[in-house]
């Protein structure tokens, strides 16, 4: 968040890339950076590796969300499912994150799923990321 917050202060055109795993989205932290990075327009994307798992505790358990993805959207932020294995998959889909940011077009959750041996991952990035403000229609 520091790095994303200096470079918008700079007028940098980079974008901050936030890595946590399926169980931090149970962790105040991770809301509150959400939050902040909305709030304050950002150029952040988070990715999310979701595991199947936090410590001992299956995703059934720890929320009731749809989806880890869904939890972006209660920020104003997309958040999208994406395929772990399929590295185009995620590479388009951080990359498109990457470039709403700069746009300042909207924060993005990138989220990864792990099901069984295959992991799945998912993609968010906050609302009106860069220096520009984002438009109410998004």
């Amino acid at each position: 968040m520091g790095l994303a917050f200096a470079a918008q202060a700079k007028g940098e055109d980079t974008v901050a890339l936030a890595f946590v795993g399926d169980g931090a989205t149970s962790e105040g932290d991770f809301h509150e950076a959400l939050n902040f990075a909305a709030v304050f327009h950002l150029p952040v994307v988070f990715f999310v590796q979701n595991n199947q798992y936090a410590i001992s505790v299956p995703v059934s358990r720890q929320t009731a969300a749809p989806s880890l993805a869904h939890k972006a959207v209660g920020y104003g932020m997309p958040g999208v499912l994406v395929d772990g294995n399929d590295v185009a998959a995620v590479l388009s889909v951080v990359g498109e994150a990457a470039r709403r940011a700069r746009e300042g077009r909207g924060r993005r959750s990138s989220r990864r799923r792990r099901t069984g041996s295959t992991p799945t991952p998912t993609p968010t990035t906050p609302p009106g990321t860069a220096r520009t403000r984002r438009s109410p229609a998004g």
